[in-house]
């Protein structure tokens, strides 16, 4: 018998992503300018970009095919037709792990990626992604169906669950396995805001000045980008002037994200960071979340949906409270449910 997984995780959103580019590109084709040559080459440029990149989020297609019987690994990239194939073999295969790699972009830039491999089968990299959640959710997925054990290795800390136990809420977990946590006094000389609300934890650090500069970085990139489009079209292309002011918006969106300080908001149906003077908020669903990782440089919550991963502060003191007062939190809104 075999299993099907379609490694494009939420294949609507490339559905969605895919219509909604062709449709920019369709927009765009049909209000080229009456500016210059350069200016009316420009926007064809971009309308034949969009529009290639519309169908290939359309029609290109990614899928790893099980065959436990034959003991054997399938993938599958199709775009309109299956055009390249290739085969693992599994038998010696011990474990799904997943782990972070980095790759230099350019001479001072590099990025992460997330490769699952099989544990005890050379050679045997069977995805890479640039997100952890949805190679997470893969691998899941392929331990489950393969019976094997999963190994997160992505937050510097091996985390190792059982088949089994992969779909098991953390909650759940720790009262499987008699976890329980105790409250610890917050420090004497804390850098941290606690607040009681009404159903709610507050937990607020310090502001933090050493981000500052990356945040600059990127508005200097941003206004960079923008001097670029008017000096290219002199302000007389309606489409140039839609970037301009969507690229301007972006600047101060990430910006407000590396300044200020960061909060947490524990609730009884989900715990929340905003972090700096962010706009939007990660949350995460405290009935989903299914691990609970303790890693050098942060304290990070996975969940099938999300990751929430919280930076350490500058003080030790600090950190322990965050690390042994969060599951804390956790049980006790269980324990408050209940």
């Amino acid at each position: 018998m075999t299993h099907s997984i379609d490694l494009l995780v939420e294949p609507y959103k490339h559905y969605l992503s895919g219509f909604f580019w062709l449709s920019v590109a369709l927009l765009i084709s049909q209000n080229i300018s009456q500016g210059s040559v350069q200016t009316q080459f420009l926007e064809r440029y971009i309308a034949v970009a969009l529009a290639l990149l519309g169908l290939y989020r359309l029609l290109y297609r990614k899928t790893l095919v099980i065959d436990n019987e034959h003991k054997t690994l399938t993938l599958q990239k199709r775009f309109i037709f299956v055009f390249k194939k290739i085969r693992f073999s599994h038998k010696k295969a011990k474990a799904i792990v997943l782990r972070i790699k980095t790759k230099r972009t350019t001479k001072n830039n590099t990025a992460s990626y997330f490769p699952i491999s099989l544990l005890g089968v050379n050679n045997s990299i069977i995805y890479e992604g640039d997100s952890p959640v949805y190679a997470r959710t893969i691998a899941e997925k392929m331990a489950i169906t393969m019976a094997l054990p999963f190994h997160n290795r992505v937050y510097s800390k091996n985390s190792v669950r059982s088949h089994e136990e992969l779909n098991l809420p953390l909650l759940a977990y720790w009262e499987k396995h008699g976890l329980h946590f105790q409250p610890i006094p917050l420090p004497t000389n804390t850098q941290l805001t606690v607040k009681q609300l009404k159903n709610k934890t507050s937990i607020s650090t310090p502001f933090n000045y050493h981000n500052l500069t990356p945040g600059l970085l990127i508005v200097s990139m941003f206004a960079i980008a923008t001097v670029l489009l008017v000096f290219m079209t002199k302000g007389q292309s309606m489409v140039a002037n839609i970037i301009i002011g969507v690229i301007d918006v972006l600047a101060v969106h990430m910006f407000l994200g590396f300044v200020g300080s960061s909060k947490i908001i524990l609730s009884n149906t989900q715990i929340s960071l905003r972090t700096g003077w962010h706009l939007n908020k990660t949350c995460c669903q405290i009935d989903s979340i299914e691990e609970y990782i303790i890693a050098p440089d942060s304290l990070v919550l996975v969940g099938d949906a999300s990751v929430l991963s919280i930076d350490r502060t500058a003080k030790k003191e600090d950190n322990l409270y965050l690390e042994k007062m969060i599951p804390f939190y956790l049980q006790e809104i269980r324990a408050g449910r209940s």
